[in-house]
C-alpha cells in the first residue's frame, strides 16, 4: 500500500498558507468545474434556441403561424388525396405568374415546403435538384413553396434560387394555403410525392440525408409505375 500523503486540497477555515506561486487545488478545481458547467449550460441553451429557430406565416387577416425546422420523420400518407381546396388555390410564383396545383393533374409531381432560413431545407434542396434533373425526363413535375413573405423576402429568395441553381418553379405558401399544405404541422421541410390523380404516395417531414433521398426516389418510381393513381 502506498504511504499516505498529506492532502494539498483547500480546507475550509484553514489559514491561507499556500506557498507563493502555487494554487490551492480544491478551490481552483471547484471554480474550474463551475465555469465548465456554466459554459456547457450556455452552449446548450444557445444550441437549442438556434435549432428551434422559427418564422411566422401570416394570412391576410394577420393571423400568424410559427414555422420551425423539423426533425426528420415520415408522416403516414395512408393513400389520401390532396384536398380540392389546395389543388384549386391560385398561388403566385417567384417570377410573378400564378399557378394552381390542379394544373399538374395527370402527372406525378413532388411538392417541397421550405424556407431559406431553414437548415434542414438547405440540406435537402440539392437532392431535390438532382431528383428533378433525373425524373423530369419522365414527366415528373417539381415545385417548391417557400413560407417566406413575398413582400419582404423576394430578393433573398431569388438570390437563394440562383446560388443553389434550383431547376424547378418556386411559389409562395402563405396563410391558410400554407397551413393546408403542411396539414396543420408547424415545421419544415415537408415533402410530398403526389400521384397522377392527386394521391399522396409519400409525405416526409424534416430531412435525413441517409434515408430521405432514397425514400423520395422510391416513392417517385412507385407513383410512376402506378398508372391509375
Amino acid at each position: 500500500m502506498a504511504p499516505h500523503r498529506k492532502s494539498t486540497g483547500y480546507r475550509p477555515g484553514a489559514k491561507d498558507s499556500a506557498p507563493a506561486g502555487h494554487f490551492r487545488t480544491g478551490r481552483s478545481s471547484g471554480l474550474i468545474a463551475l465555469a465548465l458547467i456554466a459554459g456547457v449550460v450556455i452552449f446548450l441553451v444557445f444550441f437549442r434556441t438556434s435549432g428551434k429557430m422559427s418564422k411566422q406565416v401570416s394570412d391576410a387577416s394577420g393571423k400568424a403561424v410559427q414555422v420551425t425546422p423539423a426533425v426528420a420523420s415520415t408522416a403516414p400518407a395512408g393513400r389520401v388525396k390532396v384536398p380540392a381546396q389546395v389543388l384549386e388555390h391560385s398561388f403566385p410564383l417567384l417570377d410573378g405568374r400564378s399557378r394552381r396545383l390542379a394544373e399538374y393533374s395527370g402527372k406525378v409531381y413532388v411538392i417541397d415546403v421550405w424556407a431559406t432560413w431553414c437548415g434542414p431545407c438547405r440540406l435537402e434542396i440539392p437532392h431535390l435538384i438532382e431528383l428533378a434533373d433525373e425524373f423530369s425526363r419522365q414527366g415528373v413535375g417539381f415545385i417548391g413553396f417557400t413560407t417566406e413573405n413575398p413582400e419582404t423576402d423576394a430578393e433573398k429568395v431569388r438570390k437563394f434560387v440562383s446560388e443553389f441553381k434550383i431547376n424547378y418553379p418556386i411559389g409562395w405558401a402563405r396563410g391558410e394555403f400554407a397551413l393546408r399544405l403542411m396539414q396543420g404541422r408547424d415545421s419544415i421541410p415537408q415533402t410530398y410525392v403526389i400521384g397522377r390523380n392527386g394521391t399522396v404516395f409519400r409525405h416526409l417531414v424534416g430531412f435525413n440525408a441517409r434515408t430521405g433521398p432514397a425514400q423520395l426516389r422510391a416513392a417517385i418510381a412507385e407513383a410512376i409505375a402506378a398508372r391509375q393513381e
